[in-house]
């Protein structure tokens, strides 16, 4: 963090995509440092920014089949694919600190973060969503006592206009045709919001001893809404914005570090350290607005309950959980006067309903000749399940690869009624072994090359379980029994304790430095493959059958490569970088794709030594992902795809130190 105490800088940032110039963003931060009494600072540091939504998108087919029929107020894209829409980010960060003695400081730092992020859900046509315009038989959904067998009318295009003008001449029925012809597109926002603070003191106990004492807490939390939708059980009476309601997470820590270096007569140096933490971690569902969750008198006839796209919090799925646990840990190191050095550490934790665990980490580096070492290392590790991954709640629209069709997906606790009923049980924690081993070499050039293998097993290993249908005999059993929110779900996945993986890969790294062209080059290489497999999954396990060993196993790129090169040469600073990525697996198009690279350029010039000016372009190419065009969502690309898809960004920024 930045500790200046007599200086300042401001800077502005902007940018746009080519393919839209309207697609803009804008960044302005500045920081300025001041004395506080005689030998302290305080330094603070603010940024506000706001960024447009990007749009690569098809038109969806229902929305091109709506407009044949002559609806025209539908948007093309009705479905925009691509970045969120930023908006009142405000970013403020202060660290301080005092001396009070020669040998003693105290300190305090902390942040303020905040932002709006708005983005579009699916878009619902009058023939294509079952619970709110048509039933699961393809036939258009009518309330009112004895309307649906009434008006057995398929849910196509042709039939829109006709069976709209017909009910809405039959008062004693009604169908969301009648009032939103053209289908709608569900707004999720939400506000998120991370504080944190952390006071301590520091220094030199009897000249001997380094200790650092701290106290912090931390929150970050999520405050949902979702407009331009509705509550489809509360027919033509739904409103159409809803407060869905709040997740928030609030850790605090206690901490004391100490440490101690001994001279030994050989020469080496023994370091000890050791510690104690108290954490105590905090998970909160506060509950949405009532009509966000409420059931209304049109769900006898088979509409769908809670706003649509993303039901509310209800009070049975609120609630607060909490968790803490102490720790204290013992690290040795020895380093000899070769650069040789030999550590090993030792934590023990006990958890809250979890009970207790001793980890230990042995780790080594030996040099070989003088321009050459080994390094290696061996450990535990433990993670207990989070309150958050115990508890967690949400609903959301996808599209089905398979077939096609829109289904509402909840992700919910592992001990959710539902998620028990379909052999969901309390989440154990996670065990792992991990194990390096890697080689450093410095060429006769002045180049530094660093090759680490890695593998991590991890039991129990803690992810979401594969997709699992809740079927109508479930949910009318659950609802039988006080559970009323089954009905929102077509699906569920929650976090399970179903299978171990094993993770294992190489990273290397080059780095090279030298003078030429009257200037520094600089040059980085980076390498990086990895590989994980899915083993020893649990009997009656619901990944086995799902997506859940795909996106471990293919999800993200196994190999990523990375070029980056600088020279900095009098008042210029010119970057060129290159980042591939290898093929990958993206579970909603159930399809691999083809890696691919971004090419970026910036420059930077400095006027003076206080005013500078930088202009670059991200993606100079202009490079996309392949396009897997999906006219039933509108997707155009891959939705996970790794280096994005909105191509081309040309931003510019100046900076001002003062």
């Amino acid at each position: 963090m930045k500790d200046d105490d007599q200086s300042g800088s401001f800077s502005v940032k902007s940018g746009f995509y080519t393919a839209d110039s309207a697609e803009n963003q804008i960044t302005a931060a500045g920081n300025y440092g001041f004395p506080f009494g005689t030998n302290g600072f305080v330094n603070l540091s603010g940024e506000v920014a706001t960024s447009e939504p990007t749009t690569r998108s098809v038109q969806h087919g229902d929305a091109t089949a709506l407009i044949g029929q002559g609806y025209t107020g539908i948007a093309d894209p009705v479905k925009p694919w691509g970045s969120p829409k930023v908006s009142d980010s405000v970013k403020f960060v202060v660290n301080s600190g005092t001396d009070v003695s020669d040998t003693s400081e105290l300190y305090a730092f902390g942040n303020y973060t905040t932002r709006k992020v708005e983005t579009s859900f699916f878009y619902r046509s009058p023939m294509n969503r079952n619970g709110v315009y048509k039933t699961s038989d393809n036939l258009f959904l009518v309330g009112g006592a004895g309307c649906q067998a009434q008006y057995n009318v398929p849910s196509i295009a042709e039939n829109v206009r006709s069976f709209r003008e017909t009910l809405l001449a039959d008062t004693s029925c009604f169908w969301f045709g009648e009032l939103y012809p053209e289908g709608f597109v569900p707004e999720f926002g939400a506000v998120l919001t991370d504080t944190s603070a952390v006071a301590g003191m520091r220094g030199l106990w009897n000249d001997k001893i380094f200790y650092d004492i701290s106290l912090s807490t931390g929150s970050n939390s999520m405050d949902g809404y979702l407009n331009n939708t509705l509550n489809p059980s509360m027919g033509p009476h739904s409103p159409r914005d809803f407060e869905i309601g709040e997740y928030e997470q609030v850790e605090s820590n206690f901490n004391i570090d100490l440490s101690r270096v001994y001279e030994m007569t050989n020469g080496a140096n023994l370091n000890l350290a050791g510690g104690f933490e108290h954490r105590n971690e905090q998970f909160q569902i506060h509950t949405g607005e009532p009509n966000s969750w409420m059931i209304g008198d049109y769900q006898q006839w088979g509409f769908g309950t809670g706003s649509n796209g993303f039901g509310g919090f209800n009070p049975a799925s609120s609630g607060v959980w909490d968790r803490s646990n102490v720790a204290g840990y013992l690290d040795v190191e020895v380093s000899s006067t070769s650069n040789a050095k030999l550590g090993g550490a030792l934590r023990y934790e006990d958890f809250d309903g979890f009970g207790s665990t001793l980890n230990f980490k042995l780790a080594a580096r030996f040099p070989v000749g003088d321009d050459a070492a080994i390094r290696g290392s061996f450990g535990s590790g433990f993670r207990a399940p989070t309150p958050g991954q115990s508890n967690a709640r949400n609903v959301s629209t996808v599209v089905n690869a398979a077939t096609n069709a829109f289904e509402e997906r909840g992700t919910i606790g592992s001990t959710h009624p539902v998620a028990v009923a379909l052999g969901g049980r309390e989440l154990e924690p996670e065990e792992s072994l991990n194990l390096t081993l890697g080689a450093i070499y410095e060429t006769p050039i002045g180049a530094t090359i660093t090759v680490d293998l890695f593998n991590i097993d991890i039991a129990s290993r803690i992810a979401l379980s594969g997709l699992t249908t809740v079927t109508d005999e479930i949910k009318a059993a659950l609802v039988s029994q006080g559970v009323p929110e089954a009905l929102e779900f077509t699906s569920v996945r929650y976090f399970t304790n179903d299978f171990d993986t094993s993770t294992w890969g190489v990273d290397v790294v080059v780095t090279h430095s030298w003078e030429a062209m009257d200037g520094t080059n600089d040059v980085l290489l980076t390498l990086n493959n990895t590989k994980t497999s899915v083993d020893n999954w649990r009997a009656g396990s619901t990944i086995v059958d799902g997506d859940t060993i795909d996106n471990l196993e293919r999800g993200a790129p196994e190999t990523r490569i990375g070029v980056n090169y600088q020279h900095t040469r009098d008042q210029w600073d010119i970057t060129a970088r290159y980042n591939f990525y290898g093929p990958w697996y993206d579970d909603h198009s159930a399809a691999e794709f083809d890696g691919y690279g971004l090419f970026d350029v910036l420059g930077t010039y400095e006027f003076t030594n206080a005013l500078s000016l930088m202009v670059g372009i991200e993606n100079l190419l202009d490079t996309y992902p392949e396009e897997t065009i999906n006219y039933g969502n509108g997707r155009l690309y891959p939705r996970y795809s790794p280096a994005g898809y909105n191509g081309r960004l040309v931003f510019g920024a100046i900076s001002f130190d003062f």
